[in-house]
């Protein structure tokens, strides 16, 4: 029954793949602030001669494309349990979510293809079995008491009021599973179809116009709502986000700042900025399954070691982006960690002697910031050597968001095997002998070779086949390109460059609004950059810096659909 419900009740046409980025996606007819209207499409910046204004009035620019952006399974897992009260997280059953640029938002991947769709509908049927969805009104068991549930849990699923053909449907659905059953059985229907409409499974924005520029629009305070919400604490609003929402409150930057700056106080940002920082640094590659070291060469290497490195990382990273005001550099220069008596024993350190994690000191001489970590070093490195081109294409296309080829077809890319008389430079500077893999590897090679005085495992070390190591580098291709001699100095030249800030920047940017950049950004992302430089790199002010900017304050004018 539920299948042949959901088929009536729910548009499922639009989630077939190709039409999450840019299908018209409606329920009805407009509603409250101008939403859920059929027709409802992505605008595409630029069109129509719109432009976005300065505070003074002046033109910026065109405004930049907006997206329409299906929940992530991180999202949807959020939002299950902030509407339902379900922590059981049911995505994690679903197909892995497509990710582009190292993020699972990005619109331009988020399809939807007949397993998932199907995905969907067990989901809702899972949930709505075990929702926490009653009403005060339950005992009456009647018509009036279900609308008045459809209405208040129908806002919070579709992060808007319901229009008035999307609550007579429901109200339908309603009274087709309490129809010779109960009215539980009623609601569990009706939320079932909730869960698998358009309105719930995408973020929806037809937005409005500009007073003064009609041919500009804006999110709505609803919309607005969610922009919001899900940047901050990547779930549905809040109560006082909605409240907010329907007082029309969430059109000036001021209103939308004053409630950036309160949602960073909800417990669930935190998890959602150590949510980007996973997916933009590859933290869920430091996994026991995915680095294996050769236990005769690393006999403490074990799959505990590579959860503690992790959880280090992860206490670091968490560290300098609330508490450090430069964050964008301590990122680098940090000569500070965080670990228990295991890490710091592997480290060589003074420092705790339980299995608490606390902040411990480091010699700035050997360990500077993320990149002198075991789970960073161990992750980019092989079984039984490092691997200097792996760390090199670390820095090169997460921290300077530098795009690689890939290599050219039938090159052998197995490293050759080390020997007790070879060091690791001596075996890598052969790939720049070779003129069919030179061009990729002056990019690489002259990175990762700074990483030398660390083994495969993370560890310091003076010797490399029976010399000394050296650690010299230089990157390539870029503004501040000097010689450098090990990783400290080769982190300090990438906390002062004008690149590494950028592409702070840009990975920020692309999670915030689930697209890879365009032209059109450049004024955004310059006056980001800006911003943080002026800040000192201080992370949290990015953050609340992009709920400022006008690519998320306005959106393309409206284009119709054909």
């Amino acid at each position: 029954m539920l299948k042949r419900l959901c088929w009536r009740v729910a548009p499922w046409a639009v989630l077939l793949p190709g039409l999450a980025c840019n299908g018209a996606v409606g329920d009805g007819a407009a509603g409250p602030g101008g939403v859920g209207g059929s027709g409802a499409t992505s605008g595409v910046g630029g069109s129509g001669g719109a432009v976005v204004l300065g505070p003074d009035g002046t033109p910026l620019g065109p405004p930049p494309p907006t997206v329409i952006r299906r929940l992530s399974y991180t999202e949807y897992n959020n939002t299950a349990r902030d509407l339902l009260g379900d922590a059981t997280r049911p995505a994690d059953s679903f197909l892995v979510d497509e990710t582009r640029l190292g993020f699972d938002n990005i619109a331009d991947a988020q399809t939807i293809s007949p397993v998932r769709a199907e995905q969907y509908m067990l989901g809702a049927e899972k949930l709505a079995k075990q929702a926490k969805a009653g009403a005060p009104c339950a005992a009456t068991g009647d018509a009036a008491c279900a609308g008045q549930l459809i209405r208040e849990l129908g806002e919070k699923a579709y992060r808007r009021p319901l229009n008035e053909a999307e609550s007579t449907r429901l109200l339908g659905v309603f009274q087709t599973g309490s129809a010779g059953g109960s009215f539980e059985h009623g609601v569990e229907l009706v939320v079932q179809a909730m869960l698998v409409s358009p309105a719930f499974l995408f973020r929806v924005e037809e937005g409005q116009p500009v007073p003064v520029t009609p041919d500009l629009l804006r999110p709505t305070s609803w919309e607005m709502a969610s922009r919001l919400s899900y940047l901050l604490v990547g779930s549905l609003p809040d109560a006082e986000l909605f409240q907010a929402a329907r007082q029309d409150l969430l059109t000036t930057r001021e209103q939308v700042r004053a409630q950036a700056e309160r949602l960073l106080a909800d417990p669930r940002a935190k998890a959602n900025v150590e949510h980007l920082h996973t997916q933009w640094l590859g933290l869920d590659e430091i996994d026991p399954v995915r680095i294996k070291k050769d236990a005769s060469l690393f006999p403490q290497f074990n799959a505990e070691f590579v959860l503690l490195a992790r959880q280090e990382t992860e206490a670091f990273l968490e560290d300098i982006f609330w508490n450090a005001k430069d964050g964008a550099k301590a990122l680098f220069t940090g000569s500070h960690s965080f670990m228990n008596a295991k890490l710091a024993a592997f480290y060589g350190v003074a420092g705790p002697s339980t299995d608490t994690f606390v902040r411990v000191e480091l010699d700035p001489a050997r360990r500077s910031g993320l990149l002198t970590q075991a789970g960073i070093l161990a992750r980019y490195a092989h079984a039984r050597q490092t691997a200097p081109i792996l760390r090199g294409k670390f820095v090169r296309e997460q921290l300077l968001c530098t795009i690689l080829p890939p290599p050219p077809p039938n090159v052998d890319v197995k490293p050759k095997e080390p020997t007790p008389d070879s060091s690791t430079r001596e075996r890598v500077n052969a790939h720049v002998a070779d003129p069919s893999c030179s061009g990729c590897h002056q990019m690489l090679d002259p990175i990762g070779l700074g990483f030398e005085h660390y083994d495969a495992m993370g560890a310091w070390r003076d010797q490399d086949g029976g010399k000394p190591v050296d650690a010299t580098g230089i990157v390539n291709g870029v503004t501040f390109s000097a010689p450098f001699n090990g990783v400290p100095e080769l982190a300090a030249q990438l906390a002062a460059s004008a690149e590494a800030q950028a592409c702070i920047t840009k990975q920020w940017f692309r999670f915030a609004y689930g697209r890879e950049e365009t032209a059109l950004d450049a004024n955004v992302l310059a006056s980001l950059q800006a911003g943080l430089k002026a800040s000192g790199g201080d992370l949290k002010e990015l953050l609340l810096s992009l709920t400022q900017s006008d690519a998320f304050m306005y959106r393309g004018p409206k284009v119709e659909a054909p």
